[in-house]
């Protein structure tokens, strides 16, 4: 339901901007806002975060440490995120934005296991 407010608001933006008093645009700023403010889903680094390393990844930052090893993949997750974002990481290519997310949230939630 809220994703579906949420592409409503979007869809009619310039609408809210025109009538910003109408109930209807009341309500959709209150959905957004509520939306918004919902966590996200947890993100834990069995589940999430070692799938999305491949074999080619690991062997190629073995040497520095290793993207299947928890301990140096949480060490590690700001420079990793960082390089993530300048997308000069993996080597043969960078990573969809919402696989950069789900990394990003993971830090942010506090690199659980």
């Amino acid at each position: 339901m809220r994703t579906l407010v949420k592409a409503y608001a979007e869809m009619f933006d310039d609408v809210a901007r025109v009538a910003p008093a109408s109930p209807w645009n009341r309500f959709l700023e209150e959905e957004v806002s509520m939306s918004a403010s919902i966590p996200s889903d947890p993100v834990g680094y069995a589940a999430d975060i070692k799938p999305l390393f491949r074999e080619l990844d690991r062997s190629s930052m073995l040497s520095h440490f290793d993207l299947w090893s928890y301990e140096d993949v949480s060490d590690n997750a700001g420079a990793i995120l960082e390089r993530l974002e300048e997308e000069t990481m993996p080597c043969d290519g960078p990573w969809p934005e919402d696989r950069v997310e789900v990394f990003r949230r993971w830090l942010e939630q506090g690199s659980p296991a």
